[in-house]
């Protein structure tokens, strides 16, 4: 399974493209750094760079989660249109994955359109308790979303200050992949590729 992820990684040009980028993200902030895209409705991870790789073992690439518990897939979720969000909450639900994760559509799609206005989107401990999260969405041309860039680390490191600071460093990344949009290995959750 290792050797085939290896090879599927190596086969995806956004992942090689990607890759400086992510790693110079991981320099300038010291946190936890997460190429991810969606499937059907879930996110995926495409490629991480983790700053403490051997003790944090809580996500990698080829891993899928809920979009609404994540920045990640919320900061996609903020450029869709509130169709595809019913049709993504009928595929896979609003389930809990902490007391903190959003299980109700319409306080999801509030936050998505916070998240639409301020260019980023958080998570505060929904995906993992102890965890947050700021995120950007990567758009194609015509502004839909193919992917995400995302920070993640400790709550005590998410301050709304180093949030700021994040959100800054995240920008230049989202700007430069964007070109690239065409690279992301998207599915929409109704099952046509974009």
């Amino acid at each position: 399974f290792l050797e085939k992820s290896y090879y599927v990684q190596e086969a995806l040009p956004i992942i090689r493209l990607a890759a400086p980028y992510l790693e110079e993200l991981l320099e300038e902030t010291g946190q936890n750094v997460y190429l991810t895209t969606y499937r059907d409705g879930q996110l995926l991870y495409l490629h991480n760079c983790l700053k403490y790789s051997n003790k944090v073992k809580y996500s990698a690439a080829g891993r899928m989660l809920p979009l609404h518990s994540t920045a990640a897939g919320k900061a996609m979720m903020s450029h869709m249109s509130r169709e595809e969000i019913e049709q993504i909450v009928r595929l896979q639900g609003l389930a809990a994955r902490t007391p903190n994760t959003i299980t109700d559509l319409d306080t999801l799609w509030n936050e998505l359109q916070t998240a639409k206005r301020q260019g980023y989107a958080l998570d505060t401990e929904e995906e993992t308790i102890g965890i947050c999260c700021v995120a950007m969405a990567i758009t194609d041309a015509a502004g839909k979303p193919v992917g995400s860039v995302s920070v993640s680390g400790a709550k005590q490191n998410m301050t709304p200050d180093r949030v700021k600071d994040y959100v800054s460093s995240i920008i230049r990344v989202r700007d430069t992949l964007s070109t690239q949009a065409r690279l992301f290995p998207c599915r929409s959750c109704v099952g046509i590729d974009t």
